[in-house]
């Protein structure tokens, strides 16, 4: 679905181009080009996914998150809480 959230991105900037800033752009081939990309099947609703990372794959993400300099939000707190909070709620419906 992310393709289709920046289509509308897209098409949201240029009409606040054309609206705001008086430009003469229109947005029409925006609303096209997403026409086109859902008949492709190149956008369109996602598939609900049930696998969750390994440990590997959650330590990789983590060593990344702990390595980026730049980050400031504290993703492998955010993470591990989420993976905690997921698991309790699995044991609670057990």
């Amino acid at each position: 679905m992310t393709l289709g959230i920046d289509i509308g991105v897209i098409k949201m900037i240029i009409t606040h181009a054309a609206a705001v800033h008086g430009l003469d752009i229109s947005p029409e081939p925006v609303d096209l080009a997403h026409i086109a990309l859902k008949r492709l099947g190149l956008i369109g609703k996602g598939t609900e996914r049930d696998r969750r990372p390994n440990t590997d794959e959650l330590n990789r993400l983590f060593r990344c998150f702990d390595d980026n300099e730049r980050l400031t939000t504290p993703m492998t707190r955010i993470v591990k809480f989420a993976d905690n909070f997921w698991l309790r709620r699995t044991l609670a419906s057990v």
